[in-house]
């Protein structure tokens, strides 16, 4: 193609041009196969939060993490009543511990289920 303009200086304008389009195509290449995009495009009913830096974050609403059948078996998984059954007591803190005194779950576990089953 370049062979068919006659003018050699016309010629090596479009001969860099030429390079510096197949180097552009070469590197976008490079950056799709190291992309990755996922369109989710399913409706959002979640509410949108503040994230470091001054940038959002979107956060689904807990019905959307749990079903409904899920946050009932969270609740039955820390109610007093199958704790005492497993031989295992909620820790002043929120932490599970079973009859031993040994740590199950950490502190903070019981009122991040509580607040997790009552969004939902």
């Amino acid at each position: 193609m370049l062979l068919r303009i006659p003018d050699p200086a016309v010629r090596a304008v479009f001969g860099a041009i030429v390079a510096e389009r197949n180097r552009l195509r070469s590197e976008i290449n490079l950056l799709k196969s190291q992309a990755e995009i996922v369109i989710d495009r399913r409706g959002w009913n979640g509410h949108t939060v503040p994230a470091v830096g001054g940038s959002t974050t979107r956060q689904a609403p807990a019905s959307a993490i749990l079903t409904a059948m899920e946050a009932e078996a969270v609740r039955k998984a820390i109610s007093p009543q199958f704790l005492m059954d497993e031989g295992w007591r909620e820790g002043q803190r929120g932490e599970i511990v079973n009859d031993r005194g040994r740590v199950l779950f950490d502190i903070g576990f019981v009122p991040a289920l509580k607040k997790l089953t009552r969004a939902c």
